[in-house]
């Protein structure tokens, strides 16, 4: 942070820990960034850079660059109502899939395929009163296994759902 202004940074390195390419700065003021997220498509190299940016309580920015290391490629940005954390990525057959935990009216686990613009879907399961700390994996770039706290009542529990991409 500086001044206000929160940097994103992204950067290539070698195998050898040495820098490569062009250093990707994306700036945003007035918000709280946080969750950061790189996920590389083994297939391409391409590395998809995703964080969520919250102003105060009521409203959560997801943003993220298709390509982090390469410049051409413009910020994308989808803006949510409530406030939001624990951003996980997968990469999925479009890209990369994106799930979060969304503090709206009531704790929901929500999912974004990121570049195919079908909207964000709800995952949530029924009874929740708390969720947190998604996680997300995929094995084929279709089907996605995703883990989560949730409280149904009773304390945290460790529950997970399979799901076709969002």
């Amino acid at each position: 942070q500086s001044g206000g202004v929160f940097h994103v940074r992204f950067q290539a390195f070698s195998n050898a820990l040495m820098g490569q390419g062009t250093v990707r700065d994306e700036s945003v003021s007035g918000e709280t960034t946080e969750s950061l997220r790189v996920q590389v498509a083994g297939d391409t190299g391409e590395a998809t850079g995703a964080w969520l940016a919250s102003l105060g309580t009521t409203q959560t920015t997801l943003r993220w660059l298709p390509n982090a290391l390469t410049s051409p490629m413009p910020l994308v940005a989808s803006t949510f109502n409530g406030r939001s954390a624990d951003l996980s990525l997968a990469t999925v057959s479009s890209g990369t899939a994106a799930f979060w935990a969304q503090g709206a009216v009531m704790p929901r686990l929500v999912g974004l395929s990121l570049g195919s613009d079908a909207g964000v879907r709800d995952f949530t399961p029924m009874g929740v009163t708390g969720l947190f700390a998604p996680g997300v994996t995929s094995l084929d770039g279709g089907v996605l296994h995703v883990g989560y706290e949730a409280d149904r009542g009773t304390g945290l529990d460790l529950f997970g759902q399979v799901v076709c991409r969002p």
